[in-house]
């Protein structure tokens, strides 16, 4: 885990996912981490915790790169906030939102990129600390990372694209090669941004959508954390009705879903004029998910989702990779999963540990 310097308590992991548990952590290319400052080998130029702080206890996993308490964090720059559009396709318009510090030296970059299946979520952080666990938004982003932000005088980007199922898989994925593309011209000028210290991190699809930055985007990301994400969209788990009893209730019929959407585009699902969360549980219920959200036909949706798969465009130029997931998790199951993480492993012909198998 050399590449990798912060960590948060296995009991803050309802934050990131859905049910609680053990946690898997598979790291990518721990050894291989491109130059950094001579103060860290950290992407985005924080100090190290302190050894005791790493070793004491075994359950602490490691999350980003620097080490996150709220309760003993001390703003030290303060952040201002900017919302864009930062692409406008048939009069429909995407927005990020960009949090810089004052200033104006050049800052590094933390990009979040939300969960929600493709279907659900949104940019907007929920700052509300004292929400209780239950009732928070797990797909919306964490924020946390805003005090990491301001910890550090980091840029933090979190950013909207378009959802299914009105919109599909393809165009969803040239929505994120587009903020990325905003990010690294417009956005580098107007707020002094540096994209060599740019470091992605998402939960659930918006994990997936993560380890697709690094073959899919410019410019390309220093460092990846995919939490409870995956790199197969084909795979068992998705394809077939999920077997948990958290998903066989409600039954939702095809009439139920319908109702669901008008079939506007939209990009932040607090603008669906229904339920997200019904469409998805439909498409569990019946394993539909990879055709309703890719559109295409199961005769070659194969052959198509490929170029969308992580796990089958990995390189050994893929950079520092952690990937965080709970054994538990009934909605992307480890097992399901697990096998993603051995295979963006592969190219550096390091055998997994009995543990990450």
């Amino acid at each position: 885990m050399a590449s990798s310097q912060a960590c948060w308590s296995s009991h803050d992991r309802r934050a990131f996912t859905r049910h609680p548990s053990n946690e898997k952590i598979v790291s990518v290319g721990a050894h291989r981490h491109s130059p950094v400052s001579a103060r860290s080998d950290c992407p985005l130029d924080c100090e190290r915790p302190p050894k005791a702080a790493r070793d004491t206890d075994k359950n602490r996993v490691i999350l980003l790169v620097c080490s996150i308490e709220r309760s003993a964090l001390e703003v030290q720059h303060k952040l201002t906030k900017t919302t864009v559009v930062y692409r406008e396709i048939g009069g429909h318009q995407i927005r990020a939102d960009l949090y810089r510090p004052a200033g104006n030296r050049k800052v590094p970059i933390l990009v979040f990129i939300h969960g929600g299946a493709l279907i659900t979520g949104h940019r907007e952080f929920d700052v509300d600390h004292s929400a209780a666990a239950e009732t928070r938004d797990f797909h919306a982003p964490e924020p946390r990372l805003l005090a990491l932000a301001e910890e550090r005088g980091y840029a933090l980007v979190s950013f909207d694209y378009r959802l299914a199922p009105e919109t599909e898989l393809p165009e969803i994925i040239s929505d994120v090669e587009a903020a990325f593309t905003w990010l690294a011209g417009d956005a580098v000028h107007k707020f002094n941004l540096n994209v060599d210290r740019l470091v992605v991190i998402g939960n659930s699809a918006g994990g997936y959508l993560t380890l697709v930055t690094r073959y899919r985007v410019n410019p390309m990301p220093r460092a990846l954390v995919a939490l409870h994400g995956y790199g197969n969209l084909h795979a068992d788990w998705y394809a077939q009705p999920n077997p948990y009893s958290s998903y066989l209730h409600p039954k939702v019929t095809q009439d139920e879903v319908a109702a669901q959407s008008d079939g506007r585009i939209i990009s932040n699902d607090r603008d669906r004029t229904g339920q997200g969360h019904l469409i998805y549980l439909y498409y569990r219920q019946n394993g539909l998910w990879p055709q309703a959200v890719s559109g295409f036909d199961l005769s070659s949706i194969s052959e198509k989702l490929a170029p969308y798969e992580p796990a089958k465009n990995v390189t050994r130029d893929f950079p520092p990779t952690l990937m965080i997931h709970g054994t538990q998790d009934t909605d992307v199951p480890y097992k399901g999963i697990s096998a993603d993480g051995v295979r963006i492993r592969a190219p550096w012909g390091s055998a997994p540990s009995a543990a990450d198998r």
